[in-house]
């Protein structure tokens, strides 16, 4: 070692780790693990989280969203990289990262918090659960359930992993060692968005009707080739404030859009409250969501909108069908009023913030296997649509 250099290598192991828990507050995951790569007294003086117990709420991606999910997921607006754009709900940081490991596997869905919802390639298609990034990844026993469209959850303090399908208002379970995924049909129009309200109930849950290949495949004689998504009237739907944080703490949103007048109420439910449908009883309407905004749809999002450009505190935005198109709402809930500001998809690209954190909300992706099945059997002289989303604005408009 040149003389005058310093040894990084010999600080001792509180200060690196004083360093590393910055790093884990903020959930900056990936900042975590490149400084665990510096050198092999780094490495041992923190914890390793691909070794660590898979529920350690250290290691679990919060608030992560990915913005260009429906592009890289879906059939016909495949990545032609291995890159993905996220954004920290929470922070305001964007991350372009690049994840090579996702060839391997068929993508499903994501998490609230950011992990990503996985099948393998190969029969049976055994549902995986992959932190992006920190590489960590849960391997379930149970094959995925073969729905074209499922949101998930990953419930917090067990590996139990929750999916939600629309269509029949079905709910899916399985923990990594269940040998195939229960199931059950609930009286609920739009599970999806309900799911963080609902996924504790089935933590460790073992009794259900089981998912066979049979019932899977009768369920799935057809594929529609594309998704309209839901009108949001008189719809409720659940946000966690933490998307899997320690210190959860759920938000009840419920939005009445009448033609000539919209009325949306917040609830919260106090963190005394035990249980899912305790809750249900206990939540208290709030007129405040302080210095956040929340994006509602078939998923729901919470967002620091001090750290979010053009993203307005205290506002609930949504979106709504008029006729063929789609317009993207903002209630402030101040004034309780709804202004029309956008239409969710323009025909100049690129999109804003607004529109890809709404898109999120509105439209979750394609179970990858499902809709490459769909493709096989659409004739070859039907031509789709080739769509070229350009997500490099955003980093421009976000001042990064």
């Amino acid at each position: 070692m040149a003389e005058g250099m310093a040894d990084w290598s010999s600080l001792p192991s509180d200060l690196i780790n004083r360093v590393a828990a910055r790093f884990l507050a903020t959930n900056d995951l990936d900042h975590y693990m490149d400084l665990r790569a510096v050198c092999h007294s780094w490495r041992s003086s923190t914890a390793d989280p691909r070794t660590t117990a898979a529920n350690d709420p250290r290691f679990r991606p919060r608030c992560w969203v990915i913005l260009d999910e429906i592009e890289s997921a879906s059939g016909l607006l495949r990545h032609h990289d291995d890159t993905r754009l996220f954004v920290n709900a929470a922070t305001g940081r964007f991350l372009p990262r690049s994840l090579p490991l996702l060839r391997g596997y068929y993508h499903v869905t994501t998490t609230p918090g950011g992990f990503l919802v996985l099948a393998d390639r190969k029969p049976p298609h055994a549902a995986r659960l992959l932190n992006p990034f920190t590489g960590a990844m849960a391997r379930f026993r149970a094959s995925m359930p073969r729905e074209t469209y499922l949101a998930a959850a990953a419930v917090v303090g067990s590996f139990t992993l929750v999916l939600a399908c629309n269509a029949p208002g079905r709910l899916y379970w399985a923990d990594p060692e269940s040998e195939a995924f229960l199931f059950e049909t609930r009286n609920i129009l739009f599970p999806s968005g309900l799911l963080p309200l609902l996924a504790s109930e089935y933590a460790g849950r073992k009794h259900g009707s089981a998912v066979t290949e049979d019932a899977d495949e009768a369920t799935n004689k057809m594929v529609d080739p594309v998704r309209s998504s839901a009108q949001l009237e008189n719809r409720t739907a659940a946000v966690s404030s933490t998307a899997g944080g320690e210190t959860e703490t759920l938000l009840l949103v419920t939005l009445d859009l009448e033609e000539s007048n919209h009325l949306i109420q917040v609830r919260k439910r106090p963190a005394a409250a035990s249980s899912a449908q305790e809750g249900v009883l206990q939540f208290e309407q709030v007129t405040s969501i302080g210095n956040n905004a929340l994006f509602v749809g078939d998923r729901c999002l919470l967002v620091d909108a001090d750290k979010l450009p053009s993203v307005d505190a205290n506002c609930v935005y949504y979106y709504q069908l008029k006729g063929p198109d789609e317009f993207i709402f903002r209630y402030d809930l101040d004034a309780g009023k709804a202004h029309r500001i956008a239409m969710t998809m323009e025909d100049e690209h690129p999109l804003t913030l607004i529109q890809l954190l709404v898109n999120y909300t509105m439209n979750g992706p394609s179970y990858e296997l499902m809709w490459d099945e769909m493709l096989q059997r659409i004739p070859e002289d039907i031509c789709l649509p080739d769509y070229d989303l350009d997500y490099d604005d955003i980093f421009l408009e976000s001042g990064d």
